[in-house]
C-alpha cells in the first residue's frame, strides 16, 4: 500500500456523500465488468518503489497519471470530487 490509497479512499468517500443507492449501483455495474474476470486471480500489482521515488517519497508520474485517469473516469460516472 502507498500513501495514495488512503488519499483515494478519502476522496471517494467524500465524493459519494449524497449519492443514492440506485446511482451507486449503476456505477458499480459499469465498473464490475472491468475487473470481475480477475477476482479469483487478481494481478500482482506493483511494489512501493515502482510507484514512489523512495528518496523523495513522491509518487511516480505513471502513478499520478493512473490516479488522474481513474478519477476522471469516475467523474464521468457522476461522482463529484472536491479536489
Amino acid at each position: 500500500i502507498t500513501p495514495m490509497e488512503p488519499l483515494w479512499a478519502s476522496e471517494v468517500a467524500h465524493a459519494v456523500i449524497g449519492v443514492k443507492r440506485t446511482e451507486a449501483n449503476e456505477i458499480v455495474n459499469r465498473l464490475l465488468p472491468k475487473y470481475e474476470n480477475n477476482l479469483d486471480n487478481p494481478p500482482k500489482g506493483k511494489k512501493y518503489q515502482e510507484c514512489y521515488n523512495i528518496e523523495t517519497l513522491e509518487p511516480s508520474r505513471e502513478f499520478i497519471g493512473l490516479y488522474g485517469r481513474i478519477k476522471k473516469e469516475l467523474t464521468g460516472y457522476g461522482l463529484k470530487f472536491k479536489y
